[in-house]
């Protein structure tokens, strides 16, 4: 049975079981000193991680973004604009 979790030295020693897995379409986390290091995915998956991946920085962005006083303070100025009639229209 394929091994989700897999310590670095035991990755090191199971490599050719752990890519015939990952041709097999499963997944693995490598760990180190018990912390996350390294996925080891089947190679069809790859270009999906880049997207995974800059979604996440986006949706990052978006919470700091959320979170900062000036931006928010911005925002509900917009929104006051907009309640009191202030605002203007873009037609493309």
């Amino acid at each position: 049975m394929p091994q989700p979790l897999i310590g670095a030295k035991d990755a090191k020693a199971s490599l050719s079981r752990l890519l015939d897995e990952a041709e097999k379409g499963y997944s693995c986390l490598i760990v180190r000193h018990s912390k996350p290091s390294a996925v080891l995915v089947p190679a069809e998956k790859a270009p999906l991680l880049e997207i995974v991946d800059a979604v996440l920085r986006e949706v990052g962005e978006s919470l700091a973004l959320s979170s900062d006083e000036e931006v928010i303070a911005a925002v509900k100025r917009g929104e006051a604009e907009i309640a009191a009639g202030k605002y203007v229209t873009l037609d493309l």
